[in-house]
């Protein structure tokens, strides 16, 4: 019998459509699955930006309401005031203090709509309100009440005519509550970031108090059901990253630092996918134009392609492996092939090229490592020299120039060493010793050093080279400046988050307000690339390089006062020899 035989047009043909539609189905469906994972990772990238955003402001209108309560209780003469009113031994004159202060608190605070002063002792209350001031009896809500093991600094509840601001005045002596303030807030700076947050009209903004009350909200009610589980997934600490899935609902949230405001977003799920499948149908439209274009495209190739595409493997096959060069050539057409042809022949140019430039680029390499071998003399020169004058100086019995050559040559020995990027914290600590051997050579009796580590910690892993920094600021900024004896203290422990805190005090001259502010602000903007160069580098290079070994979350705090020293904490997470 007779084998039926396939042209080799029409072998050609079904060759060039198999190759042509599984690459397409398999870029169409890549693409497609890549494209909803893309676009799903930036609607939850913008909701988390959203959520960053509102968290910033809620700190900063917690801030200011902060800062009105701190003004008002810092007024020496408002405070005698209270205090002489919580023993019922008031004048007129402080009736007329109190009356003023709350007035005046309350004019220049728009966003506030009334204040209220309530004395604990004796149940009375002085509201101050645009129309005045009054005096009631009993007017104090339950609502404000609030847990005795809970802050009672600053905190916010809603009572019945709205939100309020909750601030409680204690005696110094005992820090018995005394009396308490609370404002009323008009909530149109509030409502303004829940409605700048929800963004989409199904979307559900949550504004909560420390206590996990609900304290504003925008969009839709949702069930509270979900409101329940998603605030008992955040007490539990079951999250990360701003975000989780919850049911059938994406839940973002963000706390102020001090996490008395919290901020929960409720997305449902479905609102993500509506808003990134107008793409992926695109992106499948496009799939199965390319699958259509490329069944047409066989069928032409593979009319015209057969004779001269022989001619061209003869012409590739024959191509010199010494010389790379391609022989003869081809008819002068203007058919696909001879344009195939062509580009061949630029790309077997353009391999001889890069065949020259890898070797070019490896001897320019061997170069750079001679080089490199080179420069090591001249630490190791420095290194016998700084041993030579040691020994030099111990056959002189000159002890103390022996011991401070052979810390100086221990501190760059250290610094120079680039086997590992890591160490423990003990031999980090270790390698600060000849430094403050050399500098009690220098200095004598003027300063003290105290280290405090905990055993355990002493293991930790540290980015090398991490302490130093700070510490020899503290001696250029601190010490050198200060006239007194001046002391060093060096902390390290553990904490029940499982954060390394590393603490380096001083008792130097320490720094103005505007300065701590400028430097914090400094460290907010420092990144791991592109520091420049400043009388600071040294701090923000540390607080990068914590954040980058670690987390951003991690890096450096600083606080400071005028004659009250310096105080610097390294903040990271725990990271042992054998992790």
């Amino acid at each position: 019998m007779k084998k039926h035989k396939l042209s080799f047009h029409t072998k050609l043909f079904l060759v060039m459509l198999t190759v042509s539609i599984v690459p397409a189905v398999l870029i169409t469906a890549f693409a497609t699955l890549n494209t909803y994972g893309t676009l799903y990772r930036q609607m939850v990238t913008v909701n988390q930006d959203g959520t960053l955003w509102s968290q910033d402001r809620l700190q900063q209108y917690s801030d200011t309401i902060k800062n009105t309560f701190y003004s008002i209780e810092s007024d020496r003469s408002f405070k005698s005031a209270v205090m002489r009113w919580s023993k019922n031994n008031e004048t007129q004159q402080d009736s007329s203090i109190m009356r003023g202060t709350l007035s005046v608190q309350l004019n220049q605070n728009s966003e506030f709509s009334s204040i209220q002063l309530f004395l604990t002792a004796d149940k009375s209350l002085m509201k101050a309100e645009r129309a005045g001031v009054r005096w009631e009896q009993n007017g104090w809500q339950k609502a404000f009440d609030r847990d005795t093991e809970l802050q009672s600094n600053l905190y916010y509840k809603k009572g019945n005519d709205g939100l309020y601001a909750i601030h409680t005045i204690n005696k110094f002596e005992d820090r018995n509550t005394v009396a308490r303030m609370a404002v009323r807030l008009q909530n149109s700076d509030l409502s303004t970031i829940l409605s700048k947050l929800q963004g989409y009209d199904d979307n559900g903004v949550y504004l909560l108090n420390d206590e996990n009350e609900i304290l504003m909200a925008a969009g839709p009610a949702q069930d509270k059901k979900v409101l329940d589980r998603a605030m008992e997934q955040l007490s539990v600490g079951k999250t990360q990253d701003g975000y989780f899935a919850l049911d059938d609902n994406m839940i973002f949230y963000g706390k102020t630092d001090s996490e008395r405001l919290s901020i929960i977003k409720v997305v449902p799920k479905k609102e993500i996918t509506k808003a990134i499948m107008p793409t992926v149908y695109l992106a499948l439209l496009v799939g199965i134009l390319s699958v259509l274009g490329a069944v047409g495209l066989s069928a032409l190739l593979s009319l015209w392609v057969s004779r001269p595409i022989i001619r061209l493997s003869e012409r590739v096959k024959h191509i010199p492996m010494e010389t790379l060069e391609m022989p003869g050539g081809g008819e002068e057409t203007r058919d696909e092939v001879s344009v195939l042809e062509n580009h061949i022949t630029r790309f077997v140019d353009r391999i001889r090229e890069l065949i020259h430039e890898e070797y070019d680029t490896k001897l320019q390499a061997k170069n750079a490592q001679i080089n490199a071998l080179q420069a090591q003399i001249n630490p190791h020169f420095l290194f016998n020299t700084l041993q030579l004058m040691g020994s030099i100086a111990y056959s002189k019995n000159v002890y103390e120039v022996n011991r401070i050559a052979e810390a100086l040559s221990d501190i760059m020995r250290y610094s120079m060493n680039y086997d590992g990027e890591f160490v423990t914290l003990n031999e980090e600590l270790h390698h600060l010793d000849s430094y403050f051997f050399i500098q009690k050579q220098r200095f004598y009796d003027k300063f003290t050093v105290e280290l405090v580590v905990d055993e355990k910690v002493g293991q930790c892993r540290i980015p090398k080279l991490l302490i130093q920094p700070i510490v020899e600021n503290s001696f250029e900024h601190g010490f050198e400046k200060c006239t007194d004896p001046w002391r060093l203290t060096l902390m390290a422990f553990l904490n029940e988050n499982g954060k390394i805190h590393i603490i380096i005090r001083d008792s130097g001259v320490g720094m103005n307000s505007e300065q701590l502010t400028a430097l914090r602000e400094k460290l907010s903007h420092s990144q791991v690339t592109g520091l420049t160069a400043s009388e600071h580098i040294g701090l923000m290079n540390v607080n990068a390089r914590i954040k980058l070994n670690f987390s951003q979350n991690d890096g450096l705090q600083i606080e400071s006062a005028p004659g009250k020293g310096t105080k610097i904490t390294l903040i990271f997470d725990a990271q042992w020899r054998n992790s």
